[in-house]
């Protein structure tokens, strides 16, 4: 299956929506606007908490950190 982001250029809250195939809502991610690295999550549209990405800084290339339920399962 294959997913799209229509994501604004410019928008005052960092918000967007991931939609199917189908061209209906899948998920929605939201990112903290005012924050030190970036901090993105990722949530059904029931509102169901999917995934949470936090981007570790103080390294010369970005490394992020990907949690699936609340552990660890992946960090880059």
């Amino acid at each position: 299956m294959k997913y799209y982001i229509r994501e604004k250029l410019i928008s005052l809250h960092h918000r967007f929506y991931v939609y199917d195939e189908d061209g209906h809502q899948a998920y929605e991610i939201s990112s903290r606007m005012i924050s030190i690295g970036d901090k993105t999550t990722l949530y059904d549209m029931k509102g169901g908490k999917h995934a949470y990405i936090e981007q570790r800084i103080l390294h010369l290339m970005p490394h992020y950190d990907i949690f699936l339920e609340d552990h660890l399962a992946l960090f880059y």
